[in-house]
């Protein structure tokens, strides 16, 4: 199964797809311009839902694949969630993104 997130917004319906694979957790930025996606086995997702066509980067998966747990910080700079292992990744995001 494609890992598939659809939702109406501004500007309408809007279809994300990511790899296949059980979509464990979801998290909108606190701005909401960016969704990251936990996918099972896959790892996290995350897209820039400004872009006219948002295409998914895959998150560095060192130590473990994601098990959901997905947060982003107050100000959507950053992004943690939980690992397989039992540990926690955090991804900071560039101020250019």
């Amino acid at each position: 199964m494609i890992a598939r997130i659809q939702w109406r917004g501004d500007t309408g319906v809007r279809v994300l797809k990511a790899a296949e694979g059980e979509v464990l957790d979801l998290a909108f930025s606190p701005d909401g311009r960016a969704v990251a996606v936990a996918v099972d086995y896959h790892g996290v997702f995350l897209w820039n839902l400004e872009a006219p066509s948002p295409v998914p980067v895959r998150l560095a998966m060192d130590g473990g694949y994601a098990r959901g747990g997905l947060h982003f910080s107050a100000d959507g700079r950053s992004l943690a969630w939980r690992t397989m292992a039992g540990g926690r990744r955090v991804y900071h995001r560039d101020a250019r993104e």
